[in-house]
């Protein structure tokens, strides 16, 4: 599949087209939820969305591909994989990570909210930075990122896991203002979601 900007999905990884039939284990011509355009074609669309170019397959705005539950279930081997290693380098209990990754994102490793978060741990582009994230749709990079993200916050909050999920959601700057889990609905069902899964 050729595109027509030709630019990586993310620097020095390859197409969209690559990254998503690479991801996919599969020809880039598998169908994604909602659209039936090939995974490079939908992959590009989304693209050229976030980089202001047109590629003509309709996807504008904050649009992005999103897997189906074959898909998810044919990545998972690989995402388990790297929530345990990166559970294991940060002392995180590998479920508790699972648990974070399902509330952000779904384990759609393409996710992109309205607010700019971005892959599986639903990284904000300067946390990404901060964190030396520079592949934040690669799985492996995402989830350690995450990971250490996390972690970094059960440090700061004295390993109290209510305030340090508070924090991944709504910021450590929000959870030290407030001394406690911000009065923001969204987080507070945020904690609560996590807490119970």
């Amino acid at each position: 599949l050729a595109m027509q900007s030709g630019r990586p999905l993310v620097a020095g990884t390859g197409t969209a087209a690559d990254n998503l039939s690479g991801l996919l284990g599969a020809s880039a011509s598998d169908s994604l939820t909602g659209n039936t355009s090939s995974a490079g074609t939908l992959a590009g669309a989304w693209l050229g969305s976030q980089y202001g170019t047109s590629l003509g397959d309709g996807v504008t705005g904050t649009s992005w591909p999103r897997l189906t539950a074959a898909q998810i279930e044919a990545i998972m081997p690989r995402v388990e994989a790297a929530m345990s290693k990166s559970a294991q380098a940060y002392g995180l209990d590998p479920k508790l990570l699972r648990a974070l990754i399902k509330q952000e994102s779904s384990f759609q490793p393409f996710c992109l909210s309205s607010a700019g978060a971005m892959g599986l741990t639903q990284l904000m582009p300067g946390t990404a930075g901060g964190l030396g994230v520079t592949e934040p749709y690669d799985i492996d990079s995402n989830i350690e990122g995450g990971a250490r993200y996390l972690a970094q916050q059960l440090d700061t909050f004295g390993g109290d896991l209510s305030l340090a999920l508070a924090a991944y959601n709504a910021g450590p700057e929000a959870v030290e203002r407030h001394g406690d889990i911000p009065p923001f609905k969204e987080t507070q069902g945020y904690v609560v979601a996590i807490l119970g899964r």
